[in-house]
């Protein structure tokens, strides 16, 4: 497990504790043996498994936090699925470039409730599954459409649902390599159809929000916007402050610009969102837009 949590850049300083609680649940066995039939389970049934459950029943046996508990399951899941990975000749690079999401939710999870571990443990089983890889800058997962767009997509089509980990800077340069990478791997032999459901697509917050030449304005603006949903609150709140949504204003930090707008945008009485759009990419270019 250890060699893994480097090679996906799990925190050194998450590391040790880490270890500590893999070794509580393995040095037990009934314990582990307990723990390894759950993650059996878990990798068969997937969506249904009872996973914050299972993981607070581990930790209150063990004295452990259960976001840290999740983050011990997650790994051993990962460590589990490396030889189907094997199996279908995809690559070590996109192998464990997919497990390092892990990572960055560890950090999300230390910034907004200051523990290393996993909060939100239900998007995994998607990457535990072999449904979604992380191809370059961007995540995809194939799925079915659902609407009809333009002549490009029609109803039961194989489209391809994009994902935004908080990775770093999304530039420009690189999403157009991952949209590259992906028509390769998904053996497009035309475009390379991808949809995308995001408060970053919520057409308020590029019009009032999103500052001037940023990067989640030049995103935004490579979809063909095909919907938006009011969800009258600010569950996505913590993405920008790692604060919970009910936390009053004066008490959002203000550090950059986009903060700064959000907190203005708030205090008007509005809230963040979502929208949804499509980019058709064939393989060079954006051809939809």
């Amino acid at each position: 497990m250890k060699d893994l949590m480097k090679k996906i850049s799990i925190p050194e300083e998450a590391m040790d504790g880490t270890l500590k609680i893999y070794d509580k649940i393995t040095s037990d066995k009934a314990l582990w043996e307990y723990f390894d039939g759950k993650i059996t389970e878990f990798l068969k049934i997937g969506g249904d498994f009872p996973m914050e459950d299972f993981a607070r029943e581990i930790g209150e046996k063990i004295n452990e936090n259960h976001f840290a508990v999740h983050l011990v399951i997650l790994l051993e899941s990962a460590r589990r699925i490396k030889p189907l990975y094997d199996e279908r000749g995809i690559s070590e690079e996109i192998y464990y470039d997919t497990m390092r999401d892990l990572s960055y939710k560890v950090k999300e999870c230390k910034k907004h409730y200051d523990v290393y571990g996993i909060k939100s443990f239900v998007w995994f089983f998607r990457l535990m599954v072999l449904n979604t890889f992380m191809l370059g800058r961007l995540e995809y997962a194939e799925e079915t459409a659902d609407f009809d767009y333009k002549d490009y997509i029609k109803k039961g089509d194989i489209i391809y649902g994009c994902h935004i980990p908080s990775s770093g800077p999304l530039t420009y340069d690189s999403v157009m390599d991952s949209l590259k990478r992906a028509y390769k791997f998904f053996g497009c032999e035309k475009y390379l159809a991808v949809f995308c459901s995001s408060w970053m697509l919520y057409p308020p917050l590029y019009r009032e929000v999103f500052p001037e030449g940023s990067n989640l304005r030049m995103f935004y603006e490579l979809f063909d916007m095909i919907g938006e949903k009011h969800t009258g609150n600010n569950s996505n709140l913590w993405r920008i402050f790692y604060k919970d949504e009910d936390t009053p204003l004066d008490e959002l930090p203000q550090e950059t610009t986009l903060q700064r707008n959000f907190v203005k945008y708030f205090r008007e009485g509005k809230f963040m969102g979502s929208g949804k759009g499509v980019i058709i990419f064939d393989g060079e270019k954006i051809v939809n837009k």
